[in-house]
């Protein structure tokens, strides 16, 4: 078994206007050995003063954005925000490339694998190129349409009237902006980081790092366990980086127990509605539970992977609401590249103000994260975990996270504390009294100390506007199969 040793990160606050900028100072090049880390383990550590306010938690879990391209313009609307984002990058010729507009519905992808087959130039090992974060303008783009896409380039930004919701919940209440995908590589494992911490590299010397494909390469859509002849290739945790392949592998993972946060809570509250994951299909890569076999071949387990997705409005208005529940878009929703739509912030919108709007306003938090980067440019360099500075897996670049909460500490605020994406794990096992997953959520930070003030007086819910949108649009997420390998 892997451990991992981080250094803790010293804080401050900074009151300006009515911006709270609270964190760690940083900028591109930043050492993950800064990253903010537990003290000790989470049940020997002090709980937070009214954390007991919160009884649940929504993650709401969209697709392959980065902070430099999705927020790419908030300092220009919230000018005192203090967001750490970058209108350039450098290609690898060493020019100076500034950014371009690049619809939200742009017809084509970016690929986001960790690296490519027969060293092709494309995903993470490229575009990071051993940190010189210059191989940006070699990444592979698959275009949907017939005559190509002119423009096309990870060197973009999505316009900021395309993003209002995004904006206003930032504004409203939080955003942290120096979260790091936890992985390096694209959704499937990407979605087991987010329930489970790993993709296999704590439990066995492998780890998930693709997508999974048949036995000719072609992409399927399977949650893991449930598409036999699926296979999945892995990446040897004890190589150096970039990582030597493993055996490819049955996409159906056995995890050391506690498997993951949601049995976690089985285990917690056995008699108590303790989690729902909603999402518009089982046969999906970001199904996340449907890769985990003891969730799989658990009928009681798989009925709480909820099909569609928008059955978390029906919760919320028929007060059901889980002690944990995880909400997946389907692909016309999700702000991924080549879905060619933009409705993705109207979805997001309509699932937070359905929960700020109701009686589970006051004893809620919702964590907003995208599950990877996309391939889109971020300026902010990762660096390999203190404890292996060859890791060849951990961690990514850069996603957003917002944090929507009668609790945060002030609206506006801005945290810029390093951590990656697990900390949501820790958050998860820290409000409800949870032991650790000892994966990578026994080192992330919980969000508590630099997010959130369980005393305060609550906020207050606005509705963002969502127009005539319609979440139940979607029904299915099948239009996967019409996007890339490295979804």
């Amino acid at each position: 078994m892997r451990r991992h040793v981080f250094a803790a990160v010293s804080c401050l606050t900074l009151v300006a206007s009515t911006i709270v900028v609270t964190g760690c100072s940083g900028g591109s090049g930043v050492a993950l050995s800064s990253v903010a880390e537990k003290s000790s383990g989470p049940q020997g550590r002090r709980r937070p003063a009214g954390i007991g306010v919160i009884q649940h938690v929504v993650v709401i879990v969209q697709e392959n954005r980065s902070v430099d391209d999705l927020f790419q313009q908030f300092n220009d609307v919230y000018p005192s925000a203090g967001l750490d984002t970058q209108s350039y990058g450098y290609n690898s010729k060493g020019h100076r490339v500034q950014l371009t507009p690049q619809s939200l519905d742009v017809p084509y992808d970016l690929s986001h694998q960790h690296a490519l087959a027969n060293n092709e130039p494309g995903g993470f090992v490229t575009e990071f190129n051993d940190g010189a974060m210059n191989g940006w303008n070699l990444e592979q783009i698959v275009c949907k349409l017939a005559p190509g896409c002119p423009g096309a380039t990870a060197f973009g930004y999505v316009p900021k009237a395309e993003v209002v919701p995004y904006y206003q919940l930032a504004h409203s209440f939080a955003i942290a902006d120096h979260v790091f995908q936890p992985n390096e590589g694209p959704s499937f494992p990407a979605h087991q980081y987010l329930i489970a911490g790993q993709s296999g590299g704590f439990s066995n010397r492998y780890a998930e790092a693709e997508n999974p494909v048949t036995v000719t390469g072609k992409g399927v859509d399977t949650g893991g366990c449930n598409v036999p002849g699926a296979f999945e290739a892995t990446i040897d945790m004890q190589s150096a980086y970039p990582g030597t392949p493993g055996q490819r592998i049955f996409p159906c993972e056995t995890y050391s127990s506690p498997s993951t946060v949601l049995e976690e809570l089985d285990a917690a509250y056995p008699d108590q509605k303790n989690w729902q994951y909603y999402t518009p299909s089982l046969d999906s890569i970001w199904s996340a539970p449907m890769g985990v076999s003891t969730i799989y071949n658990n009928a009681a387990e798989v009925a709480k992977v909820r099909v569609p997705e928008s059955l978390i409005l029906d919760a919320v208005k028929n007060g059901t609401l889980a002690k944990l529940s995880y909400v997946i878009p389907c692909f016309a929703n999700s702000d991924h590249s080549s879905s060619t739509s933009n409705t993705g912030p109207l979805w997001v919108a309509s699932v937070v103000n359905a929960i700020g709007e109701s009686k589970y306003w006051d004893s809620t938090a919702i964590l907003i994260v995208w599950d990877d980067w996309g391939g889109w440019f971020d300026h902010y360099t990762p660096e390999h975990p203190s404890y292996n500075p060859s890791d060849p897996y951990e961690y990514g670049f850069r996603v957003p996270m917002l944090v929507v909460s009668p609790y945060v500490k002030q609206a506006g605020l801005v945290d810029h504390t390093v951590r990656n994406a697990t900390s949501i794990l820790s958050f998860i096992e820290r409000v409800f009294g949870l032991g650790s997953l000892n994966t990578l959520d026994q080192y992330s930070d919980d969000l508590t100390a630099a997010i959130f003030d369980f005393r305060r007086t609550p906020l207050s819910y606005t509705p963002v506007s969502t127009g005539s949108f319609d979440p139940t649009m979607c029904s299915s997420i099948h239009a996967l199969e019409d996007a890339p390998v490295d979804d």
